[in-house]
């Protein structure tokens, strides 16, 4: 029956899309999603289309999958054309472009209704988990608690224990999806993730044939504008913040005289940019962005991938992306987010709350032990808590627009959020691979939530409860 349609759209003969239907259903989505402006990105849909069989292809003639994509999408409804493929994330997946003015529900409906598509879903926005403020404790308490900030001796991550042992592995990739990394910071340039095949390779060429031209330090998939699709670069350079922060407490160079020291003093850190460069005070991480950096993570061998990021909506796209990078080894750390102790078994909050078993979920603690205010938790949801509050790390060399309007130092800052939770967790998965590089992703998992120093809180707050 899709062969039959294919061909015969392939014939430009008009095919309906709704199979009959008079009011089609929403197909699950949310009240929510009538907010557009802040739930996802207008005039655009991720859609999944089905593959076409061996004879629907030899039908297609010369025409491109772009363009036979967009064939489709304009007999679902006219105007409609494909942007970009993402085949190299999963067949047939892609963004389409709808034509001004177009309702996101509508065209969710019709898409939905094709027996061409095997999913359509907006393009979400997710937001960094980040609660900034001004830098003033200069000591990292959360390696070493000695009370220094005032807390209680030893509500701390037990750093110095770990170092006894191992400091890390520099053939281990953890892949920061975020704001992109200032990877000439003189406490992260040594343990950049270097792509030595564009590095020494031809400007301007695709020398190790991934597809992506000169990606040295990783890729900016965002690019420039946050309304201009496909425009991603190869300079994950951070102009905000945020992820060179996140990098510094993964892995920051150790024992090297320099700031700080990371959780994982040798490690490689590959900067993956997921927000553009005309960006907002709070700016949006689209889910196309984040599915095709997550695969290119997988493809170019990072064992852990760390996501301090996200929002309420499902998106399905986005699952299968971390899904795949399980099936690759891999584990995926999120932060669990900041909205002031909301239990995400009841509002879930996405990626954290898919069910998942590479997935590690990470809530807020401070130099007490106990959970911050801000911080999410779930008792069924959240695996494990890790240190988020006046947590000293690295942030770009030159002054950005969103550090002045945040009062954030240049070179090191202290700031709060589970976004900066989440790189303990990662760090401390690539500490346990350092030492037990053989142990599957789900092992090292459980390796941590079942090394926990419990929480005095009642009810338990996360699985580990620690």
């Amino acid at each position: 029956m899709k062969r039959q349609i294919l061909i015969s759209l392939l014939a430009l003969v008009s095919v309906s899309g709704f199979a009959g239907a008079a009011n089609p259903p929403l197909f699950g989505f949310s009240d929510s999603l009538l907010d557009s402006s802040d739930v996802y990105k207008q005039n655009e849909l991720i859609v999944r289309f089905a593959e076409p069989d061996a004879a629907a292809r030899a039908a297609t003639g010369p025409w491109s999958t772009k363009t036979i994509r967009s064939m489709m999408s304009s007999s679902i409804i006219s105007g409609a054309e494909v942007k970009k493929v993402y085949d190299n994330v999963n067949p047939g997946l892609s963004v389409v472009k709808l034509p001004q003015g177009t309702s996101v529900i509508s065209a969710l409906a019709q898409f939905n209704g094709s027996a061409n598509v095997v999913y359509a879903e907006p393009n979400y926005k997710y937001k960094l988990f980040l609660v900034p403020n001004d830098p003033n404790y200069p000591e990292q308490w959360a390696l070493n608690n000695t009370g220094q900030t005032g807390g209680t001796p030893g509500a701390d991550i037990s750093a110095e224990e770990a170092w006894d042992i191992t400091t890390g592995d520099p053939e281990i990739i953890i892949a920061i999806i975020d704001s992109g990394i200032d990877y000439e910071h003189p406490d992260l340039k040594d343990n950049m993730w270097v792509n030595e095949a564009e590095m020494n390779g031809e400007p301007g060429v695709d020398d190790d044939g991934n597809g992506y031209v000169d990606d040295i330090y990783g890729y900016d998939f965002a690019g420039a504008s946050s309304r201009q699709l496909g425009d991603g670069d190869s300079d994950p350079n951070d102009i905000w913040f945020h992820g060179t922060h996140v990098a510094g407490i993964a892995g920051a160079v150790g024992d090297n005289n320099i700031g700080i020291t990371g959780m994982c003093w040798d490690v490689k850190l590959m900067a993956l940019k997921v927000i553009a460069d005309d960006f907002a005070i709070q700016p949006d991480i689209f889910a196309s962005d984040a599915v095709e950096a997550i695969h290119y993570a997988i493809d170019n061998g990072a064992k852990i991938i760390n996501a301090s990021w996200g929002g309420s909506n499902f998106s399905q796209a986005l699952y299968d992306a971390i899904k795949d990078a399980g099936d690759a080894g891999a584990i995926f750390v999120a932060a669990a987010g900041n909205d002031f102790g909301n239990n995400n078994d009841i509002n879930p909050v996405y990626p954290a709350s898919y069910d998942l078993n590479n997935i590690i979920s990470v809530m807020s603690t401070d130099h007490n032990d106990d959970p911050v205010p801000f911080s999410n938790f779930g008792p069924t949801s959240v695996d494990v808590a890790e240190p988020g509050d006046q947590i000293l790390s690295t942030t770009p060399r030159t002054e950005t627009f969103p550090m002045l309007v945040f009062g954030v130092s240049t070179n090191y800052a202290t700031l709060s959020g589970t976004s900066l939770s989440a790189p303990y967790a990662s760090a401390a998965c690539a500490l346990v691979w350092s030492e037990f590089p053989t142990l599957p992703n789900t092992l090292v998992k459980g390796i941590l939530l079942k090394s926990v120093d419990p929480l005095n809180t009642d009810p338990r707050c996360c699985v580990s409860n620690g």
